[in-house]
């Protein structure tokens, strides 16, 4: 007997499976990505609130698109999806080297402040290093 949502559930079951090799492969990428959707989302202020501001997040993955201070503070301006655009305004530590503009780094921190439009969440670093190829 012809079930006619058959082929439709079993293209639906490979996405899910191409997602969850990508995500395995990549956990800092797909981390970054849920993080973003929930952010840009409609409840994304109440997201940031409830669930990131205060919170430390594990390793992720960026590149420097700049390098700036203003008075004693130095920061990274990171892109972590690849669109060229700042994602992440990295506050540094006394002592904390920053990396040159280009260079992939990882980083943890604890995230302080949320800007829906442009969008950018700020971190104060606890850990950064240039990321290995």
């Amino acid at each position: 007997m012809f079930v006619p949502y058959r082929p439709a559930l079993l293209a639906v079951a490979v996405c899910w499976c191409i997602l969850a090799q990508q995500e395995a492969a990549h956990p800092q990428s797909a981390l970054w990505t849920n993080i973003k959707r929930e952010l840009t989302g409609p409840n994304g202020e109440e997201y940031f609130q409830t669930q990131l501001r205060g919170a430390e997040l594990p390793m992720l993955r960026g590149k420097v698109l700049a390098t700036s201070s203003t008075g004693e503070t130095r920061f990274l301006m990171l892109d972590l999806s690849g669109a060229g655009t700042a994602e992440i305004k990295l506050l540094l530590a006394s002592g904390q080297n920053a990396a040159s503009e280009g260079a992939e780094v990882e980083f943890m921190g604890e995230c302080t402040d949320f800007t829906r439009s442009p969008f950018l969440l700020t971190m104060r670093a606890q850990e950064i290093r240039t990321a290995a190829p």
